[in-house]
Parts: structure tokens; sequence; C-alpha cells
């Protein structure tokens, strides 16, 4: 690991609440926690100025993300997907969606804390709990599948023709990325502002049922997916608009991880070189074979 690595991820630390002690014989900070998952590609770190106090890293056994406390989504979701996690007895239909206990934790409020989003925040609004980290790269086990319903994975997404539909066919396409290259780190969060696409979705806030209503849950407009394989190293990124589509188009939403990164502030492969970062980010792959 370069000074850089290391000096990026203590910057993007700082500010983060604490979720665990190290009584249990693990590293008491998230990074440290999840070290293992981001051993690829690094942590995601902002460009400029960001106010850390504004996000929250939460280390789940399977992904790791930042929740964005003015959005109420996670900025991003960094999940490492080895073909060992794609079968087991995980079954999503005996989980539930429900608020992340570590939220609850780092509010000190109960489960009315400012930050916390619970599925009821959903009910009505027409738009699906859309999953960042998705399930079926769980299904090893029914804890961690359950661990996939925490809402801090969540962010609204247009229901047909989206979540149900090209979105699901991206997370399927990466799973059997998966199955022929043995393990891939998998990068997702939600797109803010996208001006590139004309979205019914511009400027929508949902209203909330739980935690704290004067806070409302931002709609992104588009949704980011970056898989990366370390050896032989290379990337493909994906940039959705948040609407109904043809998901036979999805080689059609290809971009550069530049573009993604322009768009969101976020830094993406702080493991590598300058040098090293240009080549991955700026290149446009071709889809990748199945």
């Amino acid at each position: 690991m370069t000074c850089r690595t290391v000096f990026l991820a203590l910057i993007f630390a700082a500010g983060f609440s604490p979720v665990a002690t190290a009584d249990d014989g693990f590293p008491p900070d998230p990074a440290g926690r999840c070290a293992r998952l981001h051993a690829d590609t690094g942590i995601p770190a902002y460009k400029g100025d960001f106010d850390a106090d504004e996000r929250q890293m939460i280390c789940h056994a399977g992904y790791l993300l930042s929740l964005n406390a003015g959005t109420l989504l996670p900025d991003w979701v960094l999940e490492s997907v080895p073909k060992a996690n794609l079968s087991g007895p995980g079954d999503r239909d005996k989980s539930s969606f429900k608020p992340d206990p570590q939220v609850v934790a780092s509010t000190d409020m109960g489960k009315n804390g400012p930050l916390v989003v619970c599925s009821d925040d959903y009910t009505g609004s027409g738009y699906d709990r859309g999953h960042q980290a998705p399930a079926a790269d769980f299904k090893y086990s029914q804890e961690r599948t359950d661990e996939s319903f925490y809402m801090t994975n969540m962010a609204p997404q247009i229901g047909i023709g989206f979540n149900r539909g090209i979105w699901r066919n991206l997370e399927t396409q990466v799973r059997d990325w998966t199955e022929l290259r043995g393990k891939l780190t998998v990068i997702t969060g939600p797109v803010e502002k996208a001006p590139e696409f004309d979205v019914p979705v511009r400027g929508k806030l949902m209203k909330r049922r739980c935690g704290d209503r004067e806070k409302s849950i931002a709609v992104p407009e588009a949704f980011f997916k970056i898989v990366y394989q370390d050896q032989p190293r290379r990337a493909i990124a994906f940039l959705l608009p948040n609407v109904k589509l043809d998901w036979h188009e999805l080689p059609n939403y290809r971009t550069t991880v530049a573009h993604i990164e322009d768009l969101t502030g976020i830094d993406f492969f702080t493991r590598f070189s300058l040098r090293d970062q240009r080549v991955l980010e700026t290149t446009l792959a071709p889809m990748w074979a199945r």
C-alpha cells in the first residue's frame, strides 16, 4: 500500500463515527474492519472540499458504504465478490428490509435518529427500494443475505423497467462475469444529478415516515456501477438514468470511470498511482464477454 493510499484512507475516515470497538479483535474503524473488501481497489475518496461530518462510513461483513447525511443515501457501496459468494442457502424471501443498526448506534437517538431510514419511508412513494449491493451476491449465507436488506444499502429506483428490468440485468451480468473470473470488486451508487439525461425524477424528494421528518430522501437521477478485475487489471463502468429502459440496451450505457468521478466528486481506485488511475479511468471498455 502506498503512502498516498494510507493518507487518503486516514483523511476519508476522519469525522466518521466508529461503529465498533476493538474488543472483538477487529480494528475499531470501518475501513480497517472492511480492509479485505477494498484491498484490490483502495477506498473511494472525495475530491476537493467536502464535509466529513455529513458522511458516515459503515462496514458490514459483505460490503462497505459511505452514508450521505444530506441525501440519506449511500454515496457508494463497495463489495468484493468471489465466485463462492454466489451459491448457498441464502434466500431473499426469508429477508426483510430494516434500518441499519450501525446508524442507530451512531446517532445515539434510537430508531428515530436523524440518519435512520426505514422501509416505511418508501411506502406509497412510487419507488422501489433498490439494492446497491444485490442480495444475490450473498447467497453463501442467510445472515449475509439478510444484511444486504439494511436500508443504508437502498436507494429509490423506478420499479418496472429499471430496478426490475435493466438494473437487474446488469446485476445478473456482473454475477456471470464473476463466475468466469473468480472474483470481482464492484462499486455501486446513486448519482444525485446527471444533466446529460432527461429524467422525470429530476428534483424529486421522498417525504419520510421515520426519523427526522424535516429531512427528505433524495431521488437519484441516475445510478452507476463500476466493476473491477484485478488479474488481469481492467474495469468496466456503467451509468444508467433512473427511468424505464430496454434491458437489451445495457451496452449503450457503458461510460468511463472518469465521467462518474466528474458527476459524483468521488475518486475511485485510490490504491493506484495517478498514472495507473488514468489508464483505468479514462478507457471506455468494450462490453465484456459473458
